[in-house]
Formats: structure tokens, C-alpha cells, sequence
């Protein structure tokens, strides 16, 4: 792609000619060279470095107390070892999945479970419907094989073409599903339907699928052909079968089988960039602002990919996020050039944001303030290049009442289709900073059909509108800071949307702010509940160690996301959690997320 030299026209009307090797920044971290700056690839290390050589080049002062950069410890990825098999299968045909634990079963029955699905709902016309591939047969200590996908697939009609139930499709949700159905393992079979005559590409082992939980049974992939070896049936013919009539097709697998999986849980440190602009009011010395955005992306894919044919391949993120950290770059530049902040800026390039917030959650644990000071506000930069019909979304624009009027007011000038989002969580960085009370506005274009896939490429950006958005960002920015006093955080603009974390839009609502980062300890750390939820009016509160949810057993934060999609709205539960040692537990009633 040809280099180019963009220039940014500041909201008073002047112009400053950004530096082509800041524009060349995202083309940079979107090229081969960085791997997808994937957790886990010594492609994410050479983004760092090359944020660190950018902002020391640049003449910026290091955030940090120890220079730029502050590095934590998280799980990078799972070790295939030798001992991995199902049925005497090849290394082509069986590969386990990341999240299994390591052991083995000997001479163990067999079942066929469809596609692993326990569903309860109601129908078109409002009747309850059920659902459900364990009924009638017994998975306790048996391995079972199950159908990637769901009923859907073969049949328009299907109840679950709902959007609302696509979580049934999930890897996690089948495996934790026949886990509570007390299986000793499971082997995933792909959709053999939707193939229609395509050969089905090789099975790949991601390391990091599972984002570092372990389950408590085997689990692993098997090749079609092979399945069908050891069922004795055509998978695509059972999947006819139970699309056309919406019914479970469950059977026993004839002989007894061999399972085994071995893995070793690899961890490794990632770091945090931060560089500081000082400030020129010393009567603001103390109020920090942040700019920040995160530089991981997905590596070579993953179970975050968007792309089922893309596993292995570089999943580039020029959008997600090369260009949010292109438009800070951008704007931090700026702000040193121009010279006249009155409060001191905290320039932040986050990591570990696509395996849970994990570097925003360590940023705001250990924050690089002096004594004395605090933050006083944090835009976040979250995909911002790929700007279509002028529309521009501004998500937790509720977190202070200042920010909706001054947006509002600057966009009279832009005019831009402004979306001024009330919902104060969402899947970003800045959701850290709203759980620390800090006033926080996401910038961002939104999803488009290259999302967390390998077309997310650098050729792709919408330079002019990611200038303009930058423009605007340095506007907001600017009419704040020459405020005396900091936006104030409004907690009643944060009820609007349920933490990151705990889905939208299905299943029951409980109210708990769980902790990102997972720890050692077995249940879910919560920093917070939710006013008025069903989590607060049993008596949880910030610190306690969620343990269970009805019959479902809280070990990390993916047991606690399985739970709330398996409730159902008006589900009476018990809830089970320790504080400082002592275990509690109570009734509750689970409501829906609009009551």
C-alpha cells in the first residue's frame, strides 16, 4: 500500500501535518511482521517494542515509574503433549480442545448425543418447547459425540434461527453441557451439512481457545470421516434427520472406546505501554486524564475468530485495533506538539484486551499516579477506522452528564450521525475505568462483516474518516480540559447494560460485576453487584467469591457466563458464595435484563 501523509485539521481551524511514520504505525502492527499480535506470539512483544520506539522517538516521557512499559503475568496458550487420541485415531483425525484437562479414559461406553443441546424456551407462538439430546439417555462417566452447530441447520424454521439462542452453537456451552450431564468426555464432530460436498479442512489445535479455564472432563475434535468410523452412521444424514423433524436423535455407540488428552498450560508475561504528557496548570497537576486503546488482537485466530476456515491463519486487526492506536498515537502527538494541556495525560496502549480486559483491569489495579492524584476522565479508541455514512458511535456517553451535551454541541460542527450511547458497560477497555467510577466516553465505527477475521487488513481503513474522528476526539478532549472543573461520574447512567462478561440480550439476569483477571482460586471474585439486582438482594457484595449458581458450580468466569445462558427469567435458585472464609447461601429469582 502506498505510504501517505494525511493531514489533520484541528477543530479551531488550523492544520498540523501528522508524521508518516506515525500513519505507517497501523500499516506496521497490521502486517505479517506482528502475527496478528496475538497473547502468546512474539509477534505482541515486537508491537510493544515498536510502541516504545514510537513514543521515545517522539520524545514522550515514560508513564510508568520504571519506564514505558508494566508487564503481568497471563495463561498464553495450552502444549499439545504426546498422549492424545480417541478410538486409535491419528494425530489428523482427533485433536483435544484447549480447555480439556489432561488424562484418560479406558474401554469407556459411547454415545451419540446430537448436538449436545439441553434447551428450554418457548416457540413462535409463545408455547414451551423443550429441547433436549440427553433425554432419555444416561452420559454419567461416558463419552459422548456431539454435532457442532444446532437443530437450525437443514430447517428455516427452526426455533433456533432466534438469534437469542446462538449460544447453543458454542464450543464451551456443548462441553459444559455434557459435563453437567456428568460425561467423563466428550469428542465435537463439525457440520457436516453445511459442507455440501466441500472436503473438511484439517483440524488445528488453538492454544488458547477457552481463554485459560479447565473443565473437569476430556474433551476434543474428531475429523467427520472418522466420527463415522466409530458411530457407524453418516453424520450428515443424522443431521437431515433431526432438522427435519426438530426432535433429539440420540443413541448408544456401538464397542467401548479409548480417550485420552494430554496437555501442559503454558503462562507468559505481557505488558502494558504508557507514556505521559505532563500538564501546564499546576492548580490540575493532580487530575489525570487517559487516553488509551488496546495493540493485542488474535493472533492466528482462535475460538474469538469470526472465520471458521480461518484458524491458523494471521488475523491482521487493522481495525481491531491497529486504528485506535494509530489515532492515539495520532492525538497524544498532538496534545505534546500543541503544548497548552492544563491536566497531565496518560498516553495508554492497553494488552490482553481480547482474552478479558486483562491489561485495563491491570492498568487501573496498579495505576501510575503519584500521591495525592487522580483520574479525571478516560476516552477509550476501539476500532475507529472503518467509519461508513458518517456514523460514529460514543458508547457510557451517560457516565457524566457533561459529556452528551458537549458531544452533542461539538457535532454541530462535524456532523457526524452521532450515536451517543447510553449503555455504560460494554466490550472495551474503558469498562475498567467506569467500574473505578471514572467518567469514561468509547469511540468506535462498530462491526463490520471483516470483524475478528483474517480480512481485517490495512487496505481497508478509511483514512479521511479516521482523521475526522480523530479531529473530534481531540475536540472533546480540548473543550474538557479547558473546564476547571473535571465531568463528575454519574452511576445512574451505568444501569443501562448488563458488565462485561455476563451476555445481552438472552438468558436471566443476576447483577454480579465479576473480576477479569482469574486467580487460582476455584468461583468468580466479584467486584461489585449491581443496584437493586437479584445479586445485591441476596446479599453479595464487592470481594466476595462466587461459588455456585442453582445446580451449576461457579469455578471461573466462563462457569458463571454458562450459568446465566442455561436460567431462564423467573428461574428460582440457590446461590452459594464464601466471604473471608465463611460459606453462605440463599434463594433468589432470577429476573429478565428489562425488568
Amino acid at each position: 500500500m502506498q505510504r501517505m501523509v494525511v493531514w489533520a485539521i484541528l477543530a479551531l481551524g488550523s492544520a498540523t501535518a501528522v508524521a508518516e511514520t506515525s500513519v505507517s504505525l497501523l500499516e506496521r502492527l497490521a502486517s505479517p511482521e506482528f502475527e496478528g499480535r496475538g497473547v502468546g506470539t512474539a509477534g505482541l512483544a515486537r508491537a510493544r517494542d515498536a510502541l516504545v520506539a514510537e513514543l521515545e522517538g517522539a520524545g514522550f516521557l515514560p508513564g510508568f515509574e520504571k519506564g514505558f512499559t508494566r508487564g503481568f503475568q497471563v495463561f498464553t496458550g495450552s502444549e499439545l503433549g504426546p498422549e492424545n487420541g480417541f478410538a486409535g485415531s491419528s494425530p489428523v483425525d482427533f485433536i483435544p480442545l484447549a480447555f480439556s484437562r489432561s488424562g484418560a479414559l479406558t474401554a469407556a461406553e459411547a454415545l451419540f448425543v446430537g448436538y449436545g443441546i439441553s434447551f428450554r424456551g418457548k416457540g413462535a407462538g409463545g408455547e414451551e418447547l423443550v429441547y433436549d439430546d440427553y433425554e432419555g439417555v444416561d452420559a454419567r462417566g461416558r463419552i459422548v459425540i456431539a454435532v457442532q452447530g444446532d437443530p437450525s441447520i437443514g430447517n428455516a424454521g427452526s426455533v433456533f434461527r432466534d438469534p437469542a439462542h446462538f449460544h447453543y452453537s458454542s464450543l464451551m456451552y456443548k462441553v459444559r453441557n455434557a459435563e453437567l450431564h456428568g460425561a467423563a468426555g466428550i469428542v465435537l464432530v463439525r457440520d457436516a451439512l453445511s459442507l455440501r460436498g466441500e472436503d473438511e479442512p484439517a483440524l488445528v489445535f488453538q492454544p488458547r481457545q477457552g481463554g485459560g479455564a479447565t473443565l473437569s472432563i476430556l474433551a476434543g475434535q474428531a475429523r467427520i470421516e472418522f466420527a463415522e468410523r466409530v458411530l457407524g452412521r453418516s453424520v450428515r444424514e443424522l443431521q437431515a434427520a433431526i432438522a427435519s423433524g426438530q426432535r433429539p436423535l440420540s443413541f448408544r455407540v456401538a464397542g467401548l472406546q479409548d480417550l485420552s488428552v494430554e496437555l501442559r498450560r503454558q503462562v507468559g508475561e505481557v505488558h502494558n505501554v504508557t507514556a505521559l504528557v505532563p500538564g501546564n496548570d499546576p492548580a490540575l497537576a493532580n487530575e489525570y486524564v487517559v487516553l488509551g486503546s488496546h495493540y493485542d488482537h488474535l493472533g492466528y485466530g482462535g475460538d474469538s475468530s469470526m472465520d471458521p476456515a480461518g484458524s491458523g491463519r494471521i488475523h491482521f486487526g487493522a481495525d481491531d485495533n491497529a486504528s485506535g492506536v494509530q489515532a492515539v498515537m495520532d492525538l497524544a502527538r498532538r496534545i505534546r506538539a500543541q503544548g497548552t494541556n492544563r491536566r497531565p495525560v496518560l498516553v495508554a496502549f492497553f494488552t490482553a484486551e481480547e482474552i478479558g480486559l486483562l491489561g485495563s483491569k491491570h492498568w487501573t489495579e496498579q495505576l501510575p499516579l503519584p500521591p495525592g492524584a487522580k483520574l479525571a476522565w478516560m476516552f477509550n479508541l476501539d476500532m475507529v477506522g472503518r467509519m461508513q455514512e458518517y456514523r460514529l458511535s460514543v458508547l457510557s456517553a451517560s457516565s457524566a452528564r457533561e459529556f452528551k451535551p458537549l458531544l452533542l454541541e461539538l457535532n454541530r460542527s462535524f456532523g457526524f450521525d452521532l450515536r451517543t450511547a447510553d449503555q455504560g458497560f460494554g466490550g472495551s477497555d474503558h469498562s475498567s475505568f467506569l467500574q473505578l467510577q471514572v467518567p469514561a466516553l468509547f469511540f468506535t465505527t462498530g462491526a463490520h462483516p471483516d470483524y475478528h477475521r483474517p480480512s481485517d487488513t490495512a487496505e481497508k481503513i478509511n483514512w479521511s474518516g479516521l482523521m475526522r474522528i480523530e479531529d473530534f476526539v481531540f475536540a472533546t478532549w480540548q473543550a474538557l480540559d479547558a473546564r476547571p472543573l473535571a465531568p463528575v461520574f454519574d452511576p445512574s447512567g451505568q444501569d443501562q447494560q448488563p458488565p462485561p462478561g455476563q451476555g445481552r440480550g438472552y438468558g436471566a439476569y443476576f447483577g454480579s460485576i465479576p473480576e477479569f483477571e482469574q486467580g487460582t482460586e476455584s468461583g468468580v471474585r466479584l467486584s461489585g453487584v449491581r443496584a437493586g439486582s437479584p445479586a445485591e438482594q441476596v446479599g453479595l457484595a464487592k470481594g466476595d467469591l462466587l461459588t455456585g449458581l442453582g445446580e451449576i458450580e461457579i469455578r471461573n468466569l466462563g462457569d458463571l457466563v454458562f450459568a446465566l445462558r442455561f436460567y431462564r427469567p423467573g428461574d428460582e435458585i440457590e446461590v452459594r458464595w464464601s466471604r473471608f472464609g465463611a460459606r453462605l447461601r440463599a434463594r433468589v429469582e432470577l429476573r429478565s435484563r428489562d425488568s
